[in-house]
C-alpha cells in the first residue's frame, strides 16, 4: 500500500474568501494566443494573482454560483498554510518551435463520459531523467464556464492554472500560462515540449494535451517549466515526461499549536495498493 501526501499542506474547513462578496471577479488571464512563437511568448507577460483567483473560486462555491452538479463539496473551503513553494533551478535551454508537437501516448483520450475534476488532488509528476515528485493541488470548476477548471498550486509552485476539459470525450488541454514568478530568471510558463536527440523543443503557441477519466484522474503529456520571454527566454527549469493527478481519497488529521492555541489540520492523502493480489 502506498500513501502519498506533500509538504504543501491544506487546512480543511477554513474559508479564505472575504465575507459579503457578492460579485465574482477573476483577474485577467495570462494565456498565450495564436501567432508566431515570439508573439505568443511576449503575450505571456500579463500578471496573475493566484491567491486572488483561489479566493474568488471559493467565494463562488460559498454562494452556490457553480452550475448544477458542478459545485464542490462544502469541505473544499480551504487555505494553504505553512506554504513554501517548490524551488526550481535551471536545467538547460529549450528551443522555441512553431511546429505542432508529435502525438504522445499520454494524450490518449480518457474513458468517456469523464468526471469533471473537483476537490483536493495528489499530483504525480515524472521528471525527465529523474524520479516521481508529488504535491497537493486543489481543483475548482469555473463559476460560469462548465468546460474550465482552475488548478490551484500547480506543480507545488503556488500559481493557478486553467485547464479546459471536455467531459464528453475525456480530452483535457492547458494553454501556455505562467506557473512561477522568479526574480532571478523571469516569469516561468508551462509549455508542451519534446526531445529531439539531445535538444529540447518547446511550443509557445500549442497547449499541453492530456485526458481525464471517469474517476476524475487527469493525465498530461510531456511539458516543461520554461522562461517565456526576456533575456532568459527558453531557460528550462523542469522537464516532465508525464503527469498523473489523482483525487485525494483519504485524510490524516493532526494537531497544531500556534500562539498558545490548538487547531486541527487535515492533510489530503492518496492511498493506493502497490500491487494487486497482496
Amino acid at each position: 500500500m502506498t500513501i502519498l501526501t506533500s509538504a504543501a499542506l491544506l487546512v480543511s474547513g477554513i474559508g479564505v474568501a472575504a465575507s459579503g462578496v457578492v460579485e465574482i471577479v477573476r483577474p485577467a488571464g495570462n494565456q498565450a494566443g495564436s501567432g508566431s512563437a515570439t508573439e505568443s511568448a511576449s503575450a505571456l507577460a500579463t500578471a496573475r494573482d493566484a491567491r486572488g483567483i483561489l479566493a474568488s473560486d471559493l467565494a463562488a462555491a460559498e454562494q452556490g454560483a457553480f452550475p448544477a452538479g458542478e459545485a464542490p463539496a462544502a469541505e473544499m473551503k480551504t487555505e494553504f498554510v505553512d506554504f513554501t513553494p517548490r524551488v526550481l533551478t535551471p536545467s538547460g535551454k529549450a528551443e522555441a518551435s512553431t511546429d505542432i508537437p508529435a502525438a504522445s501516448p499520454a494524450r490518449a483520450r480518457g474513458k468517456a463520459p469523464a468526471k469533471l475534476p473537483s476537490g483536493n488532488y495528489i499530483a504525480k509528476d515524472w521528471v525527465h531523467g529523474g524520479s516521481e515528485v508529488n504535491c497537493v493541488m486543489e481543483v475548482v470548476p469555473d463559476a460560469t464556464d462548465p468546460t474550465m477548471v482552475h488548478i490551484h498550486n500547480f506543480y507545488g509552485l503556488g500559481e493557478t492554472v486553467d485547464a479546459v476539459v471536455d467531459i464528453t470525450t475525456g480530452a483535457l488541454s492547458i494553454l501556455p500560462q505562467r506557473i512561477m514568478q522568479s526574480s532571478s530568471y523571469g516569469d516561468v510558463f508551462i509549455f508542451p515540449i519534446s526531445y529531439v536527440g539531445d535538444r529540447v523543443q518547446f511550443y509557445p503557441s500549442q497547449p499541453v494535451l492530456g485526458s481525464v477519466d471517469q474517476d476524475g484522474v487527469m493525465t498530461l503529456s510531456q511539458w516543461g517549466a520554461i522562461v517565456g520571454y526576456g533575456d532568459n527566454a527558453g531557460m528550462m527549469l523542469a522537464a516532465i515526461d508525464a503527469s498523473s493527478y489523482h483525487p485525494a481519497n483519504a485524510t490524516m488529521t493532526a494537531s497544531k499549536r500556534s500562539d498558545g492555541k490548538d487547531s486541527q489540520i487535515t492533510y489530503p492523502l492518496l492511498v493506493e495498493q502497490a500491487s494487486r493480489g497482496r
